[in-house]
């Protein structure tokens, strides 16, 4: 990119840039076209959902490179406000849970292909990759979500149950348990049902985890029960 342009991510597949107007995610010139065109029609169909989210501007090449252009927000993500003031980790976690219920709360038929029953019911909008790195807040206090390369229509618990491990691998136990019963009390979900199917969730995150945090998945039982019994004496 240009030289106004600084580097805010690096990927195995892929380095993300950031100029005054603009994110360039720059793809290596081995990845897939289909992949990068998915990429934007996926983000294309979720601005049209009505979501709080950077617009797609553009997809073109440079130096034999594909490169997916989004607007720039101004702002802080949540993973930064949480190490910048640990002592709001609870009050973030509860707008976090916020907007993940809002996403939930939009349907998109164009997101996946369409079922052979014509006359299924659209199921809600998924991110699939929902983390406190992933939502932005602007400098008037307004929430966008990131990173849509993920998003696809599935189970509601299922998505609730993998942001619990990715705050949980990003941020601690504490931010995650904030985080489920924040999204239980706004959505009157029960945080057991969830509970139930976080072993098979974990489990399928794990095989395709890296090493730091295949250890940290195999200990968050352990983390989680240590944290709930010093939370039920204090």
């Amino acid at each position: 990119m240009n030289t106004l342009s600084r580097i805010i991510a690096v990927r195995n597949n892929k380095t993300v840039y950031s100029s005054s107007q603009n994110v360039h995610k720059v793809f290596k010139s081995n990845y897939k076209k289909s992949d990068v065109f998915r990429e934007a029609y996926i983000h294309s169909v979720i601005e049209e959902s009505g979501l709080s989210i950077p617009h797609v501007t553009a997809v073109f090449f440079q130096d034999s490179q594909l490169v997916l252009e989004t607007e720039r927000i101004n702002g802080n993500t949540l993973e930064q406000l949480l190490i910048r003031q640990p002592e709001k980790a609870e009050e973030y976690m509860t707008l976090f849970a916020g907007v993940h219920y809002d996403i939930h709360q939009h349907s998109c038929p164009n997101l996946a292909a369409a079922p052979n029953d014509t006359d299924a019911p659209v199921l809600p909008i998924c991110h699939g990759d929902f983390r406190p790195s992933n939502v932005m807040m602007d400098h008037s206090g307004k929430l966008f979500v990131l990173d849509w390369s993920e998003a696809n229509n599935q189970s509601v618990s299922r998505d609730i149950a993998l942001a619990w491990f990715l705050v949980f691998l990003d941020v601690s136990v504490e931010c995650a348990e904030y985080y489920l019963a924040a999204y239980c009390r706004i959505s009157g979900i029960d945080a057991e049902s969830i509970r139930m199917i976080m072993p098979e969730i974990g489990a399928l995150l794990y095989k395709k985890s890296p090493g730091y945090n295949r250890q940290k998945l195999s200990s968050w039982q352990t983390e989680l029960a240590d944290y709930r019994k010093k939370k039920e004496s204090s």
